[in-house]
């Protein structure tokens, strides 16, 4: 159900992209994903999240942060928009 209570719009080039990304190159930083794609993403459930080591320099080694992959919904929809 969208926030406004009457439709929800197409997902955009935008978001299709970071899906494609997901799909091709494979899980990347939540952080590095638009926080409003990220939220119509994850609440459509095309992508889910995953702790995994930073590759960020300025973390230790022991830091853990959310990555986000493509699910299988995710796939699904990715196969009926091309």
């Amino acid at each position: 159900m969208p926030l406004n209570g009457t439709k929800i719009h197409p997902l955009s080039d935008f978001a299709i992209g970071i899906m494609r990304r997901l799909k091709n190159v494979g899980p990347m930083p939540v952080q590095e994903i638009n926080p409003g794609v990220w939220a119509r993403l994850k609440d459509e459930d095309l992508v889910e999240s995953f702790p995994a080591k930073s590759p960020y320099k300025k973390h230790s080694a022991f830091v853990k942060i959310n990555f986000a992959r493509l699910s299988e919904a995710g796939e699904k929809r990715l196969a009926e928009l091309s």
